[in-house]
């Protein structure tokens, strides 16, 4: 029972990473569009405050994804990267009025997300839990 235990724990912290992963290049990708409302023709516009965090939480998620994919299998984890669009439509639409949450976009958001639980429940049966 304790080598099942040691199984699912060793299955949780790769998929909590790579969940965390997602949800920072997503909520990084939002920054990007918020900071590209004022670019001009000069470069240095690139510079702003929304960029550079843009910049950063899409440089942690990298990180993320690195130490996740070291201590999981590529196969089961990189599918859970499609959470940002979960994480997207979600923020982008208390972030942005334009952006429209329509019942179309929860129902895709949701046919993802129970994509993805469906092959962290395969990975679990294939490794004996």
């Amino acid at each position: 029972m304790a080598k099942d235990n040691q199984k699912t724990k060793s299955l949780i912290r790769p998929i909590l990473l790579i969940l965390a992963a997602s949800a920072s290049a997503g909520i990084g990708q939002l920054f990007w569009k918020k900071g590209s409302f004022t670019l001009s023709a000069n470069i240095l516009s690139l510079l702003n405050i929304y960029i550079i965090l843009g910049i950063f939480l899409y440089l942690c998620g990298t990180v993320f994804m690195i130490l996740a994919f070291r201590h999981g299998e590529l196969s089961v984890l990189h599918p859970f990267l499609a959470t940002s669009y979960v994480w997207v439509v979600l923020v982008s639409a208390l972030i942005f009025p334009s952006e429209i949450l329509t019942y179309q976009k929860i129902i895709g958001a949701v046919v993802i997300f129970l994509g993805v639980s469906l092959i962290g429940l395969s990975s679990r049966r294939k490794n004996g839990n």
